[in-house]
């Protein structure tokens, strides 16, 4: 099923990880360049760019959620990663939970070829929070957003069969 939210008030909000020294992400022995731990929409993040274990040939940009506070079930994220230097950009949306606190984008965006001749890169997140669940599986967004004071945008949709576990929602 579509997982369909109409006039849904969301948090977003965008990180930027810069890497002075691509041969970092080039090598294949050291672990991913880690971006410090931030936060955004209410919650702590990390990103990390590296050789993509699966396919060495290309590299791996992943969204970390750090923690998931103990009363809360799950998130539904929808959020952009993107190479300023390449031009490339992925878009999706993810349920975070404690089995699933890391994404990545596809194993195939940027092959190596791409970056061995920059001179840094730039990588960002853009993150917007769709719904945040508690232990009973109640959607508790906008009590946890007024509860961390995280800044709200109204969006005029959100939809995507990547949240089976929403019902939709009728428009």
């Amino acid at each position: 099923e579509q997982y369909v939210r109409p006039n849904a008030i969301v948090a977003s909000d965008n990180y930027s990880l810069y890497v002075d020294n691509p041969s970092l992400v080039l090598k294949t022995k050291t672990p991913p360049v880690k971006s410090p731990q931030f936060s955004a929409v209410g919650f702590e993040w990390r990103l990390c760019v590296g050789r993509n274990p699966g396919n060495p040939q290309c590299i791996r940009l992943t969204l970390n959620l750090i923690t998931l506070p103990p009363k809360l079930k799950r998130i539904f994220v929808a959020y952009t990663l993107q190479c300023v230097e390449t031009n490339t950009t992925y878009q999706t949306v993810k349920i975070f939970d404690a089995q699933n606190k890391e994404w990545s984008w596809s194993d195939r965006m940027i092959p190596i070829t791409q970056i061995q001749t920059c001179k840094s890169l730039t990588f960002t997140a853009t993150i917007d929070l769709i719904a945040v669940h508690d232990i009973e599986d109640h959607d508790v967004t906008l009590s946890y957003l007024q509860r961390v004071r995280a800044p709200v945008t109204l969006k005029s949709r959100y939809s995507s069969n990547n949240c089976p576990s929403r019902p939709p929602v009728q428009a």
